[in-house]
């Protein structure tokens, strides 16, 4: 998954005439500083995305609430009781992971994945759902690093000509 937290220095301008944000600014301080125009757009754009995604939640809320419910009423013990409990232990567990990805994707993790596996198994999240972001960046401060930018010719200077080719690179490196 993207991360749209940080991103990379890109050369290309946004339809507001500013260059999208650098891996030092922040997306929501970037967006803050967009013409209204542009924050309309994209809070239209976004709507639906976020819509469809609270829909899908509360559909696997009730769903696990249903498997439940049907456990209840299978016989004490019986194989059916045992896997619809297993069913909504599942979904409980992935809607447990695709709220940590939500939360931690907010703080900067760079690895969700990996991210999720060392809390769940460090004790970092509670029975609520609330996870310790503090104590996982002190144990394990790569998981909050940066986004690396991108390799340029110049050796990240940012003086690249606007006409620069790998021919004109090397004649210049040769003394040419």
């Amino acid at each position: 998954m993207p991360d749209d937290k940080t991103q990379t220095t890109q050369t290309q301008t946004e339809p507001g005439g500013e260059k999208p944000p650098s891996q030092t600014i922040q997306w929501d301080e970037w967006l803050k500083g967009q013409p209204d125009e542009i924050r309309t757009a994209y809070e239209s754009h976004t709507t639906g995305l976020k819509t469809a995604l609270q829909s899908e939640r509360q559909q696997r809320g009730e769903l696990e609430k249903q498997l439940r419910e049907a456990a209840a009423k299978a016989d004490k013990g019986s194989e059916a009781q045992q896997q619809l409990t297993g069913m909504a232990d599942k979904l409980a567990a992935l809607e447990s992971q695709q709220d940590f990805y939500d939360q931690a994707h907010k703080v900067g993790v760079t690895d969700l994945k990996l991210a999720y596996i060392v809390a769940r198994e460090e004790g970092l999240i509670d029975a609520r759902g609330r996870v310790n972001f503090d104590g996982l960046k002190k144990a394990h401060p790569a998981l909050f690093g940066v986004v690396q930018p991108v390799a340029r010719i110049d050796g990240g200077a940012g003086k690249q000509p606007p006409s620069a080719s790998m021919d004109g690179f090397i004649r210049r490196a040769s003394g040419r």
